[in-house]
């Protein structure tokens, strides 16, 4: 980590451009996560259509997402807001997070592990809220590259990406440093 608090990740050359050149197009939604869930007692009528008008908008043929069948199941659901929709208008679909496997090889830890590697239990003490944040930061750094070398090996023209806001300013500047130049249509859609 930098003095600044921003990171500096190594990307291996094969990955840095897209064989399909700046053709591709990323088009950020940044959500609160509650919005992508299909869920009894969660109303997300408004982001369907909100992400329905973007898709006819930008003439996307990719809806990818932070989600993972690992992370649906966790929160008990089969389905995604992205994901119907995108079955709904037939156009492709993509889950970009690390599952439960792929997080354990790439080292990232959950909030809840990170808090019990500092605490040595399920509480953290406020003077160790610095660290952990750090810490954080640097999981999330890493699963924010998963994203983007996940999107590069998927044949699309224009994709509309749902994520948590958190994550938008670092990934905006992650798409921008490989010359994808992203369009932010929304830093935070919530319920």
């Amino acid at each position: 980590m930098l003095d600044n608090g921003s990171f500096v990740v190594w990307f291996p050359k094969k990955l840095r451009y897209s064989k399909y050149g700046n053709e591709k197009m990323i088009f950020l939604i940044g959500v609160n996560h509650e919005v992508q869930y299909i869920k009894k007692g969660i109303d997300n009528t408004k982001f369907k259509l909100f992400l329905k008008t973007k898709i006819e908008e930008t003439k996307a043929d990719l809806i990818a997402e932070e989600m993972s069948g690992y992370a649906l199941k966790k929160f008990g659901m089969t389905n995604s807001v992205p994901r119907a929709v995108a079955e709904e208008l037939g156009i492709k679909h993509l889950y970009c997070d690390p599952d439960k496997n792929q997080r354990k090889e790439l080292g990232i830890l959950e909030e809840k592990d990170i808090i019990a590697k500092i605490s040595g239990g399920k509480v953290l003490h406020p003077k160790d809220q610095e660290r952990f944040i750090k810490i954080r930061n640097i999981m999330w750094n890493k699963r924010e590259v998963f994203w983007y070398q996940k999107l590069m090996k998927f044949r699309f023209k224009k994709c509309i990406f749902v994520f948590g806001s958190d994550h938008v300013d670092n990934f905006l500047n992650l798409l921008d440093r490989h010359n994808l130049k992203p369009h932010l249509l929304i830093r935070k859609f919530s319920v």
